[in-house]
């Protein structure tokens, strides 16, 4: 009787699972009301420039445990983690398409299943020429008060040891938290706390107390033409820097710029700690 039982419940398991891994077992889904709500965007946008770090998490709702995968049309040129949704490219394109297209699949632990189309268009990335570009600019350092002022854009910029050496989340870790599991939420875009954008507010340089975080804008105007930044400047670094601007993709990531290769506008996410170069308006 023992042994019967086993075997019940054995094919109740197969029946809902399927046999066998991948995509050659057989599965029987249910359909219906019950299925996994989508809650990701089904279509972005990305600059061809943003492909080496681009990533974007499903999100699905469900009362159970949800796991993705990638099905059909150019799920081939991607890799997901099938229980936290992230996804990204399996290895960097050399010369990528200008629109891929596949199916998202969020299924849960009852067999409930459902089916997102997701288009990712690619375009062309930032246009150096046309880049407004510190190295036509009028930058100039006071090494006395450890800030760079540009006269064009009437900004005065942040440059003591701290511009090296201080990294902050854009959001708290714990507000990031909050943030990935409703996207939609207001906590998301809160900066309260030990952020970025509340070391610029108490940082006092210069004989000044009214500092900033700058837009990813703002950052491009001390790039030179070759995408580092203004010779006038003396403490920076190889990694990122944060700006005000939000992410296009969702709104767990903001907008950093990158001095070192010149990557202007890459999406972060939020959470993660990263240098910081303060500014403030001269008018």
């Amino acid at each position: 009787m023992k042994q019967k039982t086993i075997w019940l419940m054995l094919l109740i398991v197969l029946t809902i699972h399927g046999c066998g891994g991948g995509s050659g077992g057989t599965k029987s889904f249910v359909e219906g009301e019950n299925n996994p709500a989508f809650l990701s965007s089904n279509h972005i946008t990305i600059q061809k420039d943003e492909i080496e770090t681009f990533t974007f998490k499903v999100v699905a709702k469900d009362a159970s445990e949800v796991v993705y995968y990638v099905i059909g049309g150019d799920s081939d040129a991607f890799v997901i983690d099938m229980l936290t949704g992230v996804m990204n490219f399996k290895s960097v394109p050399s010369q990528p398409k200008a629109t891929y297209k596949f199916n998202f699949v969020a299924e849960d632990s009852l067999g409930h299943r459902e089916v997102q189309k997701f288009t990712l268009n690619v375009i062309g990335g930032v246009d150096r020429a046309e880049m407004p570009s510190g190295a036509n600019r009028e930058l100039l350092r006071d090494d006395s008060k450890k800030i760079v002022t540009d006269s064009s854009s009437k900004l005065m910029w942040q440059d003591d040891e701290e511009a090296m050496s201080v990294q902050k989340p854009w959001i708290t870790r714990e507000n990031y938290l909050v943030c990935i599991d409703n996207i939609s939420s207001d906590i998301c875009n809160d900066t309260s706390g030990d952020t970025a954008t509340n070391y610029c507010e108490e940082l006092t340089l210069g004989g000044y107390e009214d500092w900033r975080l700058p837009s990813i804008t703002e950052l491009t105007t001390i790039m030179n033409k070759n995408g580092g930044i203004n010779k006038e400047f003396k403490y920076t670094s190889d990694m990122p820097y944060w700006s005000s601007t939000v992410g296009d993709i969702s709104a767990e990531k903001a907008k950093v710029i990158v001095f070192s290769n010149g990557r202007v506008g890459v999406d972060v996410f939020k959470g993660s700690e990263t240098y910081i170069r303060c500014v403030r308006d001269m008018e």
